[in-house]
């Protein structure tokens, strides 16, 4: 278990890196923090967001999401909008690749381990692949800053789960991926997807999140 750490940033932004099980290279700008329970007779209260958490993203859209047992969702990945994952019930691992060319952490990866009894809230920018392995039958709760409806081709962009440049130990073989999904590419043609697409277009998350500082 990592011990939590709370560094200031700039100003009243705090990264919160709660308890949670990971391997790897913590990646830049991934929030992982711990929520707080409150319980009492009647049952038990917790908050999963607060705008002044100062998390990497500003939801427009909340979804929950169940999933059976040894289930992979992903790997996904958007160059404008940022994600929040919250394992409420069940288990599951979440790996993580940046892609970010002006990252400190850039083509390094983590794996980390969540669980519906100590709910850990993940957050995290765009420009990081992301996927979703579920250990058990499980339910997550998941946030995006850009509606499902707003999604555009550019922004949906898809590796395969086992590429080996991911450098990601899944715990177990997946035994159920979407079509879409098992037809994802390499890391490889991701990265070119990327440079063909910051060559057509702009916006202001992927000129934070992508340009290379000068």
């Amino acid at each position: 278990m990592s011990p939590t750490l709370k560094r200031a940033v700039s100003g009243s932004e705090k990264f919160n890196r709660a308890p949670a099980r990971f391997e790897g290279t913590f990646l830049d700008g991934v929030n992982l923090r711990l929520l707080e329970e409150q319980r009492d007779t009647r049952g038990s209260f917790t908050e999963v967001y607060c705008d002044t958490w100062a998390l990497p993203i500003v939801p427009a859209q909340w979804s929950i999401v169940r999933s059976v047992a040894a289930t992979l969702r992903g790997m996904h990945l958007h160059i404008r909008h940022s994600e929040y994952f919250l394992c409420i019930s069940g288990s599951a691992c979440v790996g993580l690749y940046d892609l970010r060319p002006a990252s400190p952490t850039k083509y390094e990866s983590m794996l980390i381990h969540v669980n519906g009894v100590e709910p850990v809230a993940l957050s995290f920018p765009c420009g990081i692949a992301h996927g979703w392995f579920f250990i058990t039958d499980a339910i997550h709760l998941q946030a995006v800053s850009e509606t499902y409806a707003d999604y555009k081709g550019d922004d949906n962009l898809g590796i395969h789960w086992n590429d080996p440049e991911l450098n990601l130990r899944w715990p177990e073989e997946p035994k159920i991926v979407s079509p879409k999904a098992s037809a994802f590419g390499s890391l490889a043609e991701a990265r070119a997807k990327i440079e063909k697409t910051m060559s057509q277009a702009s916006s202001p998350a992927m000129d934070r999140q992508f340009q290379p500082s000068a």
